[in-house]
């Protein structure tokens, strides 16, 4: 699949799926783990009553809680 299908698949998921897929190969881990990637699934899952956060100056970018 082309990449950019992907990263609209991934940004549709919830936050805790992704943290997993980070997992999965580097280029996922590089994906999620960009500024651009995590603005974009933000902004799509706003209506979820999650927290989503990322501390700087950490290496894994983000943390979820329901």
């Amino acid at each position: 699949l082309p990449d950019e299908i992907i990263e609209d698949i991934l940004s549709r998921l919830p936050a805790k799926t992704l943290l997993r897929f980070q997992c999965v190969s580097r280029s996922f881990h590089a994906l999620i783990a960009s500024p651009v990637f995590q603005d974009t699934h933000f902004r799509r899952n706003r209506g979820n009553r999650r927290l989503f956060i990322k501390p700087s100056g950490f290496q894994e970018p983000f943390y979820a809680w329901q």
